[in-house]
């Protein structure tokens, strides 16, 4: 059986939720897109050569 598309986000740069379709809705919409945007920023941080603090 192939994989099924559940859950469909869109966010902004900011972090911000501008359309969900969530199959299981367990999470806050905009605590979502921060955790998102958190992780973005992290990941961009790291691809510079990592952390320094």
């Amino acid at each position: 059986m192939g994989k099924v598309l559940l859950d469909i986000w869109i966010l902004i740069d900011t972090g911000t939720v501008i359309f969900n379709r969530v199959f299981d809705p367990t999470m806050e919409n905009q605590l979502f897109g921060m955790l998102m945007r958190a992780l973005d920023s992290f990941a961009k941080e790291l691809s510079k050569g990592g952390l320094s603090n």
